[in-house]
């Protein structure tokens, strides 16, 4: 799955360290969901100083950028995801390594893939796929560089397969190929990079479940990899191994895979949906219904630019809910939602965006 990355506003670029036992009231503890958590969090925003510059998660585990450039990871270690050099999970932020130097970070569902300042790439975590790019298959739980090339611009990880952008615009791909989603013509897994097609005007890209959805410079937009449910938004269900584009339109902005439905922003601040949407996740009002090609969601909200992911999916492969952010800083969000405090268990759905830490009526 794509999880991407999220460049922090003003506000929330505030939380870091502090925040980690609030995390754990949020997510596990007796008060999540309540008022409380929502209170002690706009606290430590107003009164921690800014640090965090990016967060990104993964299945399990989060990953933050600090302002001086350190890379500090917590959750999940299973799979040695966090880099630390360990397989224990982590309940509070750790540093990886002791460099300060990582400009973007990115985490799929059990690896993560980060870029350096000087422009090179390194990947750590599980690699049955290959998806580590480093020609083996051989979990690291430290990072690993990929290859020697210092042009790296951007990547994304998803559950077992990743891509980058350089600064060139080309677009590469490697690890599990299994429904075409690396996009070089084959279903072989890739343990090392390998270039996608010849274009040179790749803006962005993301990785979701055996799929890979990505924005050209132009604005077009394309897609290619499973597409079971229709999330490739090309108007059937058939499997791609190579980037087909989706419709005509020339003003994508940017994009974002989750396990097998796409969210994407366009020019005009306009949001789009398609693929499954058993529980709402596209956000056109008809949960139910999948939809193989782009619809708009929530016209009642304009989701504009704000940082450099507008649009995110999130949970257990991204199975569990879609999110925006808005003009004015509204977080819509959407899809089902779970909460644990204690034992107890509370779900409910939104097949339209509706504002985060804003409870909608149950649904059974």
């Amino acid at each position: 799955m794509h999880y991407p990355s999220l460049v922090a506003p003003p506000a929330a670029s505030r939380l870091f360290l502090p925040t980690s036992l609030l995390t754990s009231l949020l997510t596990r503890g007796r008060w999540a969901g309540q008022w409380l958590p929502a209170l002690l969090l706009g606290l430590l925003v107003l009164a921690a100083p800014a640090q965090a510059q990016q967060f990104a998660a993964g299945d399990g585990h989060t990953l933050i950028i600090h302002a001086n450039g350190a890379l500090w990871a917590w959750g999940n270690n299973r799979q040695g995801q966090l880099g630390d050099g360990t397989n224990t999970n982590r309940r509070f932020p750790m540093q990886v390594g002791t460099g300060t130097t990582w400009a973007s970070v990115a985490g799929g569902e059990w690896h993560t893939v980060a870029v350096r300042t000087d422009g090179t790439l390194w990947t750590w975590g599980y690699n049955k796929s290959g998806q580590l790019g480093d020609g083996a298959t051989t979990q690291r739980m430290v990072p690993v560089q990929v290859g020697t090339g210092t042009t790296w611009a951007s990547g994304s990880a998803g559950n077992d397969h990743t891509v980058a952008v350089r600064t060139d615009g080309t677009l590469w791909a490697w690890g599990k190929n299994n429904s075409g989603q690396v996009g070089d013509g084959t279903i072989t897994d890739r343990s090392a990079p390998v270039q996608v097609g010849t274009a040179t005007n790749w803006k962005s890209v993301a990785a979701g479940n055996d799929y890979t959805v990505a924005v050209r410079t132009d604005g077009t937009l394309w897609a290619w990899g499973n597409n079971n449910s229709g999330q490739l938004g090309l108007g059937d269900n058939t499997r791609r191994s190579t980037p087909v584009q989706v419709g005509t339109a020339t003003n994508w902005a940017s994009v974002s895979a989750g396990n097998d439905h796409t969210l994407a922003i366009r020019q005009d601040g306009t949001l789009w949906a398609w693929g499954k949407n058993n529980s709402g996740q596209v956000g056109d009002g008809a949960s139910g219904t999948d939809h193989s090609e782009p619809v708009q969601a929530g016209r009642r909200h304009q989701l504009g630019h704000c940082g450099s992911r507008r649009v995110a999916h999130g949970g257990r492969a991204h199975r569990r809910h879609a999110l925006g952010l808005g003009q004015q800083l509204r977080r819509p969000a959407w899809r089902r939602h779970h909460y644990r405090p204690q034992r107890a268990r509370t779900s409910w759905a939104r097949p339209l965006p509706g504002r985060a830490w804003q409870r909608a009526p149950a649904t059974p």
